[in-house]
Protein backbone atom coordinates (compact mmCIF):
# COMPACT_ATOMS: atom_id res chain seq x y z
CA UNK A 1 0.00 0.00 0.00
CA UNK A 2 1.33 3.74 -1.20
CA UNK A 3 2.38 5.88 1.46
CA UNK A 4 -0.11 9.01 1.73
CA UNK A 5 2.08 11.86 1.27
CA UNK A 6 1.10 15.14 3.02
CA UNK A 7 1.71 18.75 2.34
CA UNK A 8 3.00 20.29 5.56
CA UNK A 9 1.68 23.95 4.27
CA UNK A 10 -1.80 22.98 3.20
CA UNK A 11 -2.53 20.81 6.04
CA UNK A 12 -1.19 24.14 8.43
CA UNK A 13 -3.33 26.14 6.12
CA UNK A 14 -6.29 23.97 6.62
CA UNK A 15 -6.09 23.45 10.56
CA UNK A 16 -5.93 27.30 11.27
CA UNK A 17 -8.56 27.95 7.99
CA UNK A 18 -10.91 25.44 10.56
CA UNK A 19 -9.83 26.79 13.78
CA UNK A 20 -11.08 30.61 12.78
CA UNK A 21 -14.16 28.99 11.22
CA UNK A 22 -14.85 27.01 14.17
CA UNK A 23 -13.93 30.48 16.48
CA UNK A 24 -16.24 32.71 14.36
CA UNK A 25 -19.51 30.39 14.46
CA UNK A 26 -18.64 29.60 18.28
CA UNK A 27 -18.74 33.40 19.12
CA UNK A 28 -21.04 34.67 16.40
CA UNK A 29 -24.38 36.77 18.00
CA UNK A 30 -23.02 35.97 21.59
CA UNK A 31 -23.61 38.61 24.20
CA UNK A 32 -21.19 41.67 25.37
CA UNK A 33 -20.42 39.75 28.28
CA UNK A 34 -19.61 36.70 26.64
CA UNK A 35 -17.66 38.81 24.31
CA UNK A 36 -15.69 39.56 27.41
CA UNK A 37 -15.01 36.14 28.22
CA UNK A 38 -13.86 35.38 24.87
CA UNK A 39 -14.15 38.11 22.19
CA UNK A 40 -14.87 37.43 18.26
CA UNK A 41 -12.66 37.63 15.84
CA UNK A 42 -14.33 40.83 14.55
CA UNK A 43 -13.60 42.65 17.57
CA UNK A 44 -10.01 41.14 17.03
CA UNK A 45 -9.83 43.01 13.59
CA UNK A 46 -11.66 46.30 14.82
CA UNK A 47 -8.81 46.70 17.61
CA UNK A 48 -6.47 45.83 14.95
CA UNK A 49 -7.89 48.38 12.83
CA UNK A 50 -8.40 51.22 15.36
CA UNK A 51 -4.40 50.78 16.96
CA UNK A 52 -2.73 49.52 14.29
CA UNK A 53 0.23 51.74 14.34
CA UNK A 54 1.02 51.49 17.71
CA UNK A 55 0.47 47.77 17.83
CA UNK A 56 3.05 47.49 14.85
CA UNK A 57 5.11 49.84 17.33
CA UNK A 58 4.70 47.46 20.11
CA UNK A 59 5.12 44.29 18.24
CA UNK A 60 8.75 45.53 17.17
CA UNK A 61 9.35 46.71 20.25
CA UNK A 62 8.97 43.08 21.70
CA UNK A 63 10.22 41.26 18.38
CA UNK A 64 13.65 43.41 18.59
CA UNK A 65 14.03 42.94 22.82
CA UNK A 66 13.91 38.98 21.98
CA UNK A 67 15.91 38.98 19.02
CA UNK A 68 19.13 41.01 20.87
CA UNK A 69 18.32 39.17 23.79
CA UNK A 70 18.57 35.96 22.44
CA UNK A 71 21.68 36.46 20.77
CA UNK A 72 23.52 37.37 23.18
CA UNK A 73 22.49 34.60 25.48
CA UNK A 74 23.33 31.91 22.76
CA UNK A 75 26.21 33.17 21.64
CA UNK A 76 27.73 33.68 25.35
CA UNK A 77 26.12 30.05 26.35
CA UNK A 78 28.30 28.72 23.40
CA UNK A 79 30.94 29.97 24.02
CA UNK A 80 30.81 28.64 27.75
CA UNK A 81 30.01 25.86 27.17
CA UNK A 82 33.13 25.50 24.56
CA UNK A 83 34.97 26.51 27.63
CA UNK A 84 33.70 24.13 29.91
CA UNK A 85 34.60 21.05 27.82
CA UNK A 86 37.75 22.65 26.58
CA UNK A 87 39.45 22.60 29.85
CA UNK A 88 37.99 21.53 33.25
CA UNK A 89 39.07 24.51 35.34
CA UNK A 90 36.35 26.24 33.36
CA UNK A 91 34.19 23.59 34.19
CA UNK A 92 34.60 23.77 37.59
CA UNK A 93 34.33 27.41 37.70
CA UNK A 94 30.75 27.80 35.45
CA UNK A 95 29.06 24.73 36.82
CA UNK A 96 28.25 25.62 40.29
CA UNK A 97 27.05 29.34 39.36
CA UNK A 98 24.88 27.72 36.41
CA UNK A 99 23.48 25.19 38.70
CA UNK A 100 23.09 27.45 41.43
CA UNK A 101 21.57 29.84 39.21
CA UNK A 102 19.33 27.87 36.59
CA UNK A 103 16.62 26.96 39.27
CA UNK A 104 16.01 30.85 39.85
CA UNK A 105 12.73 31.74 37.74
CA UNK A 106 14.80 34.90 36.09
CA UNK A 107 11.37 36.44 36.26
CA UNK A 108 11.92 36.72 40.21
CA UNK A 109 15.26 38.85 39.26
CA UNK A 110 13.11 41.73 36.93
CA UNK A 111 13.09 44.12 40.16
CA UNK A 112 16.68 43.98 40.16
CA UNK A 113 17.03 44.41 36.77
CA UNK A 114 14.71 47.49 36.92
CA UNK A 115 16.43 48.60 39.75
CA UNK A 116 20.33 48.02 38.24
CA UNK A 117 19.27 49.01 34.82
CA UNK A 118 16.20 51.20 34.61
CA UNK A 119 13.51 50.95 32.87
CA UNK A 120 15.19 50.76 29.44
CA UNK A 121 15.17 48.07 27.18
CA UNK A 122 18.47 47.15 27.89
CA UNK A 123 17.10 45.09 31.35
CA UNK A 124 14.92 43.57 29.40
CA UNK A 125 17.30 42.32 26.72
CA UNK A 126 19.91 41.29 29.36
CA UNK A 127 17.33 39.29 31.49
CA UNK A 128 16.17 37.54 28.18
CA UNK A 129 19.57 36.94 27.92
CA UNK A 130 20.36 35.41 31.31
CA UNK A 131 17.32 32.86 30.40
CA UNK A 132 18.44 31.92 26.98
CA UNK A 133 22.21 31.53 28.57
CA UNK A 134 20.79 28.97 30.92
CA UNK A 135 19.07 26.90 27.91
CA UNK A 136 21.85 26.80 25.68
CA UNK A 137 24.62 26.64 28.30
CA UNK A 138 23.63 23.65 29.32
CA UNK A 139 21.72 21.88 25.98
CA UNK A 140 25.39 22.20 24.31
CA UNK A 141 27.35 21.46 26.70
CA UNK A 142 25.92 18.06 27.10
CA UNK A 143 25.63 17.81 23.01
CA UNK A 144 29.73 18.28 23.76
CA UNK A 145 30.09 15.23 25.85
CA UNK A 146 28.09 12.86 24.06
CA UNK A 147 29.99 13.13 21.41
CA UNK A 148 30.89 9.92 20.05
CA UNK A 149 34.32 8.82 21.13
CA UNK A 150 34.49 6.72 17.85
CA UNK A 151 34.51 10.18 15.70
CA UNK A 152 37.36 11.74 18.41
CA UNK A 153 40.29 9.09 17.64
CA UNK A 154 39.27 9.13 13.53
CA UNK A 155 40.09 12.91 13.71
CA UNK A 156 43.14 12.36 16.90
CA UNK A 157 44.95 9.33 14.50
CA UNK A 158 44.55 11.71 11.20
CA UNK A 159 46.88 14.16 13.42
CA UNK A 160 44.12 17.00 14.42
CA UNK A 161 44.90 19.08 16.98
CA UNK A 162 42.36 19.89 19.97
CA UNK A 163 41.68 22.89 18.09
CA UNK A 164 40.95 21.36 15.42
CA UNK A 165 38.79 18.74 16.81
CA UNK A 166 36.65 21.32 18.18
CA UNK A 167 36.30 22.72 14.78
CA UNK A 168 35.81 19.70 12.40
CA UNK A 169 34.22 16.76 15.34
CA UNK A 170 32.64 18.70 18.45
CA UNK A 171 31.27 21.98 16.72
CA UNK A 172 29.02 20.06 13.73
CA UNK A 173 28.32 16.84 16.23
CA UNK A 174 26.37 19.52 18.71
CA UNK A 175 24.74 21.12 15.92
CA UNK A 176 20.95 19.30 16.51
CA UNK A 177 21.03 20.03 20.24
CA UNK A 178 22.16 24.09 19.52
CA UNK A 179 18.96 24.04 17.73
CA UNK A 180 16.96 22.47 19.95
CA UNK A 181 18.50 24.08 22.38
CA UNK A 182 18.06 27.94 20.74
CA UNK A 183 14.31 26.59 19.92
CA UNK A 184 13.19 26.35 23.42
CA UNK A 185 15.75 29.50 24.15
CA UNK A 186 13.44 31.48 21.80
CA UNK A 187 10.32 30.24 23.26
CA UNK A 188 11.25 31.26 26.90
CA UNK A 189 12.47 34.89 25.48
CA UNK A 190 9.58 35.75 24.73
CA UNK A 191 7.86 34.79 28.00
CA UNK A 192 10.86 37.03 29.23
CA UNK A 193 9.76 39.73 27.49
CA UNK A 194 6.50 39.82 27.95
CA UNK A 195 6.35 39.28 31.57
CA UNK A 196 9.43 42.17 32.16
CA UNK A 197 7.25 44.34 29.66
CA UNK A 198 4.20 43.41 32.11
CA UNK A 199 6.33 44.43 35.38
CA UNK A 200 8.37 47.20 33.90
CA UNK A 201 8.62 48.85 31.04
CA UNK A 202 7.59 51.75 28.52
CA UNK A 203 6.03 49.96 25.32
CA UNK A 204 6.10 46.40 24.08
CA UNK A 205 3.42 44.00 23.62
CA UNK A 206 3.51 43.29 27.80
CA UNK A 207 3.28 46.72 28.15
CA UNK A 208 -0.24 46.86 25.97
CA UNK A 209 -1.50 43.87 27.56
CA UNK A 210 -0.91 45.20 31.06
CA UNK A 211 -2.90 48.38 30.53
CA UNK A 212 -5.41 46.46 28.13
CA UNK A 213 -6.15 44.50 31.63
CA UNK A 214 -6.57 47.40 33.73
CA UNK A 215 -9.79 48.59 31.63
CA UNK A 216 -10.71 44.91 30.43
CA UNK A 217 -10.09 45.01 27.14
CA UNK A 218 -9.84 41.26 26.62
CA UNK A 219 -9.59 41.08 22.55
CA UNK A 220 -6.69 43.49 22.91
CA UNK A 221 -4.86 40.98 25.38
CA UNK A 222 -6.04 37.58 22.81
CA UNK A 223 -4.77 40.27 19.91
CA UNK A 224 -1.35 40.31 22.06
CA UNK A 225 -1.18 37.16 22.59
CA UNK A 226 -2.12 36.47 18.64
CA UNK A 227 0.96 38.44 17.66
CA UNK A 228 3.29 37.22 20.15
CA UNK A 229 2.32 33.48 18.59
CA UNK A 230 2.98 34.68 15.27
CA UNK A 231 6.43 36.17 16.38
CA UNK A 232 7.71 33.14 17.90
CA UNK A 233 6.37 31.10 15.06
CA UNK A 234 8.08 33.18 12.24
CA UNK A 235 11.25 33.67 14.14
CA UNK A 236 11.71 30.05 14.82
CA UNK A 237 10.97 29.53 11.02
CA UNK A 238 13.72 32.03 10.64
CA UNK A 239 16.42 29.72 12.76
CA UNK A 240 15.32 26.80 11.38
CA UNK A 241 16.11 28.40 7.53
CA UNK A 242 19.19 29.74 9.01
CA UNK A 243 20.50 26.72 10.35
CA UNK A 244 19.40 24.64 7.60
CA UNK A 245 21.34 26.66 4.81
CA UNK A 246 24.74 26.29 6.95
CA UNK A 247 23.97 22.55 7.88
CA UNK A 248 22.98 21.26 4.33
CA UNK A 249 23.96 17.56 5.59
CA UNK A 250 21.63 17.85 7.95
CA UNK A 251 18.87 18.87 6.91
CA UNK A 252 17.10 15.63 7.80
CA UNK A 253 17.44 17.10 11.76
CA UNK A 254 15.70 20.19 10.94
CA UNK A 255 12.64 18.48 9.56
Amino acid sequence: MAEIKYNKHIVTILVISTFIIVWIFATHGQSIKADLIFPRPVLLLETLANQYIQIIEYSLTTWYRVVVGLCIGSITGLVVAILMSYNKLFYFIFDPIIEIIRPIPPIALVPFFILWLGLGSLSQMLLISLGCFMIVTVSCYVGFTNVPPVYLKAAQSLGASKIQLYRTVYIPAIIPGLIAGIRVALASSFALTVAAEYLGAQGGLGYLIRNARQVLHTETILLAAIILGIQSLVTDQIIRWIFGKFTKWQSKLLS
